[in-house]
């Protein structure tokens, strides 16, 4: 039993030198990693087009009215 248990342990030890050693990485198909940064890009992104969003939406309503009329139009 002792046996069994000490071989256990080696395994254990060596496939965590492993994991050490040589780093899981996570992809997408290859393309990009799947890590940290991607995260941080994903929320920097998605804040900057609710920043322009909410500014879009802070225009009066006159200002998309003029917007449809062009200098070729009969009024």
């Amino acid at each position: 039993m002792a046996n069994i248990c000490q071989t256990t342990i080696t395994e254990i030890r060596d496939f965590m030198y492993q994991l050490i050693q040589n780093r899981l990485k996570f992809t997408v198909c290859g393309f990009y990693d799947l890590d940290h940064t991607l995260i941080y890009n994903m929320i920097g992104s998605i804040i900057t087009y609710l920043v322009i969003f909410l500014q879009i939406g802070d225009r009066p309503k006159a200002f998309f009215n003029n917007a449809i009329h062009n200098s070729t139009s009969m009024m």
